[in-house]
């Protein structure tokens, strides 16, 4: 017994040993963070606030586009895929296939689409998707197209490899075998 009790406190302190040191190595995402300082003048004179951002970022619009593709095509076998892309700044809504993405917040420059079986968005053959960028009066600044490719997979057969169900049984059968053994045996 006191066996047992040791090789399951082994066990967990593996367990939390190694879920510490994953957990370590995500922490770096929150650890980069984007900074902007703002300089006023000390003057009372009003003047335009000098905005001072770190690295080189471009400040244009920016373009409708779908940054997780290449060449805004994709085959694939999986029953779904995430598309991300970028907006113009003054995009209020995006529309995929005439749907309005949800979970897209107005201004934003990124947005996120799930081409999915279960949802009915992603079909066997060929998926043509248009994506359109929409001011706050609806009417379009920009649009992009992209096109999936999706092939069923071929069926795998289940049970491959060792039947669980007999080996559970087996060591059952074993262990109490075992316990008889030496109840009776003494």
């Amino acid at each position: 017994m006191k066996k047992l009790v040791l090789l399951f406190v082994v066990l967990v302190a593996v367990v939390l040993i190694v879920g510490a040191c994953s957990r370590r190595k995500d922490a770096s995402q929150f650890a980069a963070k984007e900074v902007t300082t703002v300089v006023t003048p000390a003057e009372d004179t009003p003047s335009k606030p000098l905005s001072v951002t770190p690295g080189s970022r471009a400040t244009d619009a920016g373009t409708l586009a779908v940054t997780s593709l290449t060449d805004n095509k994709l085959e694939t076998n999986t029953r779904y895929h995430v598309i991300r892309g970028s907006a113009p700044a003054n995009t209020h809504s995006i529309q995929v296939n005439g749907y309005t993405l949800r979970r897209y917040n107005p201004g934003s420059r990124h947005w996120n689409y799930l081409a999915a079986t279960i949802f009915g968005t992603l079909k066997p053959g060929q998926n043509d998707y248009t994506v359109r960028a929409l001011d706050a009066k609806g009417q379009e600044i920009a649009t992009t197209s992209f096109a999936i490719t999706y092939t069923v997979a071929a069926a795998t057969l289940p049970g491959t490899g060792s039947p669980l169900m007999a080996t559970l049984i087996m060591t059952a059968l074993i262990a109490l075998g075992r316990y008889g053994f030496r109840r009776f045996a003494l």
